[in-house]
């Protein structure tokens, strides 16, 4: 009988090892907030974005693209877990013209050149079907659109509220 009840419970303390193997996930299952500004991953939070780091001090907080995020662990002072979200920021322009940040020939710079250019492209392609009564190019693509809006900071504001953003 003792034998039996050892087996037991041995067989369960594994099997609560196993499943809790299995069970554990990453913190942050994945990274929706990267690539967005301060001010916009705050409204997808409904505000419970905290700064956890802070790269750079060009520009302002609101403007700076969040590079990382995930799900706070820690409790306030009753001991309740908020669904805070620890926000990692880069606050470097993304392009520089004598100031800090990366340069135009970089990666990270070209890239985001890149990125202002197709907002600069899908703002005009807007108003253009706008004054000829056409669909314009982000009717089909219309979150990829958002996308860019977002990350690059540079669409008109007549396209960022046709976006609704």
């Amino acid at each position: 009988m003792a034998k039996a009840l050892l087996r037991l419970v041995s067989l369960l303390g594994l099997l609560a090892v196993a499943l809790g193997l299995l069970g554990s996930g990453s913190a942050s299952a994945d990274n929706e907030l990267a690539g967005l500004t301060y001010e916009k991953a705050q409204q997808r939070l409904r505000g419970r974005g905290v700064i956890a780091s802070r790269v750079g001090e060009y520009l302002p907080t609101d403007q700076c693209v969040v590079t990382g995020s995930r799900r706070a662990t820690f409790s306030d002072a009753s001991g309740r877990n908020r669904g805070k979200v620890l926000l990692h920021l880069n606050c470097h322009d993304p392009m520089t013209d004598g100031h800090p940040g990366f340069s135009a020939a970089s990666p990270q710079g070209q890239k985001a050149q890149q990125l202002k250019d197709r907002a600069e492209r899908l703002s005009k392609n807007y108003a253009a079907a706008v004054k000829k009564g056409v669909a314009p190019a982000c009717e089909p693509n219309f979150k990829n659109c958002q996308r860019i809006c977002e990350q690059s900071g540079a669409c008109s504001p007549e396209l960022l509220k046709y976006l609704g953003l």
